[in-house]
């Protein structure tokens, strides 16, 4: 029988070692935060439909975009401030454009998208821009599950998260992001149907 010895080199190596800490290590969420700081810089491609023209970020302007701005965080966060620094208004919310809301069956936007739980990729984006614009709605847009930081506004929130989306027009000094880390890796994938408060759609349609 073997046992561990670091004199020893033909003992086992050790393996066991104690586990990472996970999303409810209170812990992690006492303790000063490892600091993270950005700044983005949406432009007006952010209201880009994919086709010709400029779409406004309402619900009138409704369906599924592409994201420019990710700020991905490397670890979960304890704690979030967000400051619009640009000349314009800023939007911001946690899951991407591309996820569409639950479509029913028989919808022109066409079935496929209804097995959807995720976003839609670029070759899906393509493919409903392709002779016309039937993109589906987006779950966040539809929803109103975005919250608008009007220029020189501040946010300061205590929340895990592991990526949000900025969406405006930019100008001026972008928007600063001061991130609060701690040392949970955890995907933490919001970019699903289903997520009350986050994207809306139907609850439980989808299972993170």
């Amino acid at each position: 029988m073997s046992y561990y010895d670091k004199d020893n080199p033909d003992a086992a190596a050790r393996i066991s070692r104690y586990p990472g800490p996970g999303l409810n290590s209170v812990a992690e969420y006492q303790q000063s935060g490892r600091p993270f700081l950005q700044v983005a810089a949406p432009t007006s491609n952010h209201n880009n439909n994919g086709a010709a023209g400029v779409e406004a970020f309402t619900a009138a302007g409704n369906k599924i975009k592409g994201d420019s701005v990710t700020v991905e965080f490397p670890f979960i966060t304890k704690r979030v401030t967000i400051k619009n620094l640009t000349a314009n208004v800023a939007y911001v919310y946690f899951s991407s454009l591309r996820v569409p809301v639950l479509l029913s069956d028989g919808d022109a936007d066409g079935d496929a998208i209804t097995q959807r739980g995720d976003k839609v990729v670029n070759s899906e984006l393509a493919t409903y821009m392709d002779g016309g614009d039937d993109r589906p709605e987006s779950a966040t847009i539809s929803n109103g599950h975005y919250f608008e930081l009007a220029v020189n506004e501040e946010v300061k929130m205590d929340i895990k998260c592991k990526r949000l989306y900025l969406a405006g027009v930019g100008g001026g000094d972008g928007v600063r992001v001061y991130g609060e880390l701690t040392n949970i890796v955890h995907p933490y994938n919001l970019d699903l149907r289903g997520i009350e408060g986050i994207s809306g759609g139907t609850a439980g349609s989808v299972t993170s």
